[in-house]
C-alpha cells in the first residue's frame, strides 16, 4: 500500500536538535546512518513517525553518547602492560638458581 512516511529523528523532545529526516513513499524496514553528537551526552532519541493521514507514532530511546569511553580506554591501555609484566615476573623468577627449592626438603 503506498503512502507518504515522514521520519524524525531528534535528540530529547524539541524538534529544534533534528539528527535525521527523510520521507519515504512505501512502507517497510530501512536502515540508515544517523550521526551521533562528538560532544559528551545522555539524552532521549526521539524517533517520530507520521502518516499521510496525520497520525503520529513515537518512540524513545534513552542513551549515552561518549560519556564511558575513558573506562575502555583504560583497560586498552593498562591490560596489556599488566599482562606482560605479570609473564616477565614469572619468567624472571623461574630461571634464577636462588628461587629452586633446596634439594634437601
Amino acid at each position: 500500500m503506498a503512502g507518504f512516511y515522514e521520519v524524525t529523528v531528534t535528540l530529547g523532545g524539541s524538534l529544534s536538535h533534528r539528527l535525521f529526516a527523510k520521507n519515504y513513499t512505501q512502507p517497510g524496514e530501512y536502515t540508515e546512518v544517523i550521526p551521533a553528537p562528538n560532544h559528551r551526552i545522555g539524552a532521549t532519541v526521539v524517533v517520530r513517525l507520521r502518516n499521510r493521514h496525520g497520525q503520529v507514532h513515537a518512540d524513545s530511546y534513552v542513551l549515552s553518547f561518549n560519556v564511558h569511553f575513558y573506562k575502555m580506554l583504560k583497560w586498552l591501555l593498562v591490560g596489556p602492560f599488566t599482562a606482560m609484566a605479570a609473564v616477565l615476573l614469572t619468567m624472571g623468577t623461574l630461571g634464577r638458581a636462588d628461587s629452586a627449592l633446596p634439594a634437601g626438603l
